[in-house]
């Protein structure tokens, strides 16, 4: 009996699985599913970078103040060449004693002090022109070029648009081609793409410095020049059909 008993258990765990298996294959016959993409390619409109100043002192506050005047220096040549206070954030800092560079007979270098600050440029006709200052001030390190796009979020919104009408022109032409018609939407899906750029509030896209060779110095140097930055959406839709 009890043999007879695990049979049947055995058996419905077989027809169980089946039976769903083959509800879920009925109601996919009476669906349409298709996908579809859009990509808007427009010029950066906004550009960024970073750069670093050093400060030292025989104290932390001589340290600091060091690092602020770096900072001040440096600003006020950018501003002279059509940069705002706006453009300008601080986006790290540190301080402390200075481990492994204290000056062998002197105290001077005691304490250090680290700044970061992020250029943020509407007008790309000054990236240039700010590169080539800061590369003659006392700076760090200057790096991190990046371009992006200010209204990222409306042009997202415009490329689902596209997508959305590509993929149900889509399928009414696969309707029209398999003889079948097209009856309600019943499932409605956004795809978000494999990241293609930092999520922030907006595109970057790393720059390429032209004329690799060329001697900056002049008035003859290269500029930096935006790709073209991609804004891609993709949906996927279901119709059921008859």
């Amino acid at each position: 009996m009890k043999k007879l008993a695990a049979l049947i258990i055995v058996f419905y765990s077989f027809i169980i699985p089946a039976s769903q298996a083959q509800e879920r294959a009925d109601d996919n016959m009476h669906k349409l599913s298709v996908s579809g993409t859009a990509e808007i390619k427009v010029p950066a409109d906004q550009a960024s970078f970073s750069f670093s100043v050093l400060g030292f002192g025989e104290t932390l506050r001589q340290a600091v103040g060091n690092a602020n005047k770096k900072i001040s220096d440096i600003s006020q040549k950018l501003f002279r060449i059509g940069l705002k206070e706006k453009d300008l954030n601080t986006s790290s800092f540190y301080s402390g004693e200075n481990k492994g560079g204290k000056a062998f007979l002197s105290s001077s270098k005691d304490f250090k002090a680290y700044m970061n600050v992020i250029v943020t440029l509407d007008k790309l006709d000054l990236l240039s022109e700010a590169i080539l200052t800061l590369s003659e001030c006392e700076v760090e390190e200057l790096s991190n070029i990046n371009f992006q796009i200010k209204d990222y979020a409306q042009l997202k919104q415009k490329a689902r648009a596209q997508a959305l009408d590509n993929a149900m022109n889509k399928a009414k032409l696969l309707a029209d081609q398999a003889g079948i018609k097209l009856k309600k939407i019943v499932y409605l899906s956004e795809n978000t793409p494999a990241p293609y750029y930092p999520k922030s509030g907006g595109v970057f896209n790393t720059v390429s410095y032209l004329q690799s060779n060329a001697d900056y110095s002049s008035s003859e140097a290269g500029h930096f020049y935006e790709k073209a930055i991609p804004v891609v959406e993709e949906v996927s839709v279901i119709y059921e059909v008859e």
